[in-house]
């Protein structure tokens, strides 16, 4: 398909003629994609995860916009995009990128999805900007601190700034729950962990211990989760999400990592769409 030959060599090439500049400190690379403001869906801001770029979407976001204006971008330290010159790589300074973007491209609400830890910077966005955001779309992501959590950052950011940075990137690597992905997949995921810098990896798995990043303040835009089915994701954690999301579906998928919309590009497509049409297609 035309659109994703020409999404693949624009993130090939860096999408240097779409870079977003933004205000001061950094500039945010990103690639559009689908028709204009005319579209009947609105647009859509695909935000990735810890250690990926946005490559991640690359079989995505070209069906998604087959029928909406598609905005897929690198946050700051990641990909095409450099390390904000002030460091700051908390989930507000994440937000913030996502807004610049949408700004280049002017775009003034959207739909965002969030993959893993963008779950965190598309949720603090609707945070900060909740007049921007029509709906969230969390992709395999937690709403919820992690047991644990604090003492495995700390460890994991020690190592990745330091002369162990190579070993926890392998360690990290073998670790992840890349089931039955590709090779391809598989590939493509490492490589993107070995090209974030070690400072951005400890400075964005610090961000996931803000304060304030798990209140439970309620989401009130609609939500669509969509979850690769896991012990993890217990009965109990449902239950939290649903009385955190007052207006949410969601769809627990099986047979599927992690990366669960690189291996099922079309489905994940079609859930998202078939959702945002029911809910915010114009009539």
């Amino acid at each position: 398909m035309q659109v994703r030959a020409s999404f693949l060599a624009a993130l090939a090439a860096g999408a240097a003629s779409l870079a977003c500049s933004s205000p001061g400190s950094t500039s945010v690379n990103a690639t559009v994609l689908g028709p204009g403001s005319d579209a009947d869906l609105p647009a859509f801001v695909l935000v990735h995860g810890w250690s990926n770029d946005a490559r991640v979407w690359s079989e995505v976001a070209p069906l998604l916009a087959e029928c909406a204006r598609v905005i897929v971008l690198d946050l700051p330290g990641h990909g095409a995009s450099p390390p904000a010159e002030d460091g700051d790589f908390s989930m507000d300074a994440m937000a913030r990128a996502i807004g610049e973007a949408m700004d280049e491209h002017d775009v003034a609400r959207a739909i965002l999805i969030g993959h893993s830890n963008g779950t965190h910077a598309v949720r603090q966005f609707y945070r900060l900007f909740p007049e921007r955001v029509i709906g969230l779309v969390i992709v395999d992501g937690s709403l919820r601190a992690f047991s644990g959590l604090a003492e495995f950052v700390d460890e994991m950011a020690r190592r990745l700034e330091g002369p162990e940075r190579d070993a926890a990137v392998a360690e990290t690597f073998e670790g992840l729950p890349l089931g039955t992905m590709s090779d391809a997949h598989r590939a493509l995921i490492h490589e993107m962990l070995r090209a974030t810098p070690g400072p951005v990896q400890a400075a964005t798995a610090r961000a996931t211990l803000q304060d304030g990043l798990y209140a439970e303040d309620p989401i009130r835009v609609p939500v669509l989760l969509v979850m690769a089915n896991s012990p993890f994701w217990d009965d109990e954690y449902r239950a939290f999400v649903r009385g955190l999301c007052p207006d949410l579906e969601s769809e627990w998928w099986t047979g599927v990592s992690h990366w669960l919309m690189m291996q099922k590009p079309r489905r994940f497509a079609d859930a998202v769409l078939g959702w945002a049409d029911l809910r915010f297609a114009a009539r």
